[in-house]
């Protein structure tokens, strides 16, 4: 999904400028409005797809997932660990999970996609969003679960390595300084790879030059991207209040359709919420390319009439 100027093309340049962490909120809520239709709909199907996977296949294999309404009323610990040991070895959560990534990965690069084209004042239609995604779907998921195999072998590593001199020493001191580095890492490592599923999707990237691309762009701007991570988290809570409020007798109702109606409303709130954090981070990716690589300038000059 490389975005590129088409061939011949005198289109007036995109009016690019470094943006702040509140400048790349505002843009993305502007897109959203003036596009609702085109992102809940690149939001809405991905979803429903991954829903309609997990519901159907507990109706067709209920046997095979956990049933996780044994454990609402039980408060002996004997009778959950009983319920545990009579649920185990039930994969069907893992396997949906793993085929789920399918219909999630055509979202983030569909979702991508459009914010792209749109900050590049450049037509986006949703057919066109979505043929494009489905080419970068292996990719993007090959890249995703590189990322996390790496993610979590950093931390591991870093755990034992850290952990072990401060064992065998015995130093208090040293322990809960190494359980506050341990306890940091993770969130050092998402602000370092959060890039890394929209450079997938823009520059048509396998996993490692999207890790090391991700690298490049966001050094000596971390605390920028937590930032926009925190308002992002911020924006979730308060739709998930929202959206718990307004339908607080579905979650309370413990009838089939009051189970129905939490699913529904749980899909509704992902597909609404889904937007925000994908077109941020594609605002983002083009911001740091405005900031290092002068995207702004490489653009213009794309824009100008060619002659032959």
């Amino acid at each position: 999904m490389t975005m590129e100027a088409p061939l011949g093309s005198t289109a007036e340049a995109p009016q690019l400028r470094p943006l702040g962490v509140g400048d790349i909120i505002d843009r993305v809520l502007r897109m959203y409005r003036q596009r609702p239709v085109l992102f809940l709909t690149l939001s809405a199907i991905p979803n429903l797809i991954g829903v309609l996977i997990a519901q159907g296949a507990r109706l067709v294999w209920p046997n095979a997932f956990l049933d996780f309404d044994q454990f609402a009323f039980l408060n002996d610990p004997n009778r959950m660990l009983a319920q545990l040991q009579a649920q185990q070895g039930r994969s069907g959560d893992t396997i949906v999970g793993l085929v789920s990534v399918i219909p999630q990965s055509l979202g983030i690069a569909a979702l991508t996609y459009a914010a792209a084209n749109m900050y590049l004042g450049r037509p986006v239609a949703i057919g066109a969003a979505f043929r494009a995604a489905l080419a970068d779907v292996p990719r993007l998921i090959l890249t995703l679960f590189v990322l996390v195999i790496v993610l979590f072998g950093i931390w591991f590593a870093a755990i034992f390595v850290s952990t072990l001199p401060a064992v065998i020493s015995g130093i208090g001191i040293l322990i809960i300084l190494v359980f506050f580095a341990v306890a940091v890492l993770p969130f050092f490592l998402l602000a370092s790879f959060a890039l890394v599923p929209t450079v997938s999707a823009l520059e048509d990237a396998g996993p490692i030059h999207s890790m090391r691309r991700s690298l490049q762009l966001i050094a000596g701007s971390r605390w920028r991207i937590i930032g926009l991570l925190v308002l992002l988290l911020v924006l979730e809570i308060v739709l998930g209040v929202v959206l718990s409020t307004v339908f607080l007798g579905a979650f309370l109702t413990q009838s089939t359709a009051g189970r129905v109606a939490a699913v529904l409303v749980g899909a509704a709130g992902t597909i609404a919420w889904e937007p925000l954090p994908w077109a941020t981070l594609a605002l983002f990716y083009y911001d740091m390319r405005v900031r290092k690589e002068a995207l702004d300038l490489q653009l213009a000059a794309e824009a100008l009439p060619r002659t032959e």
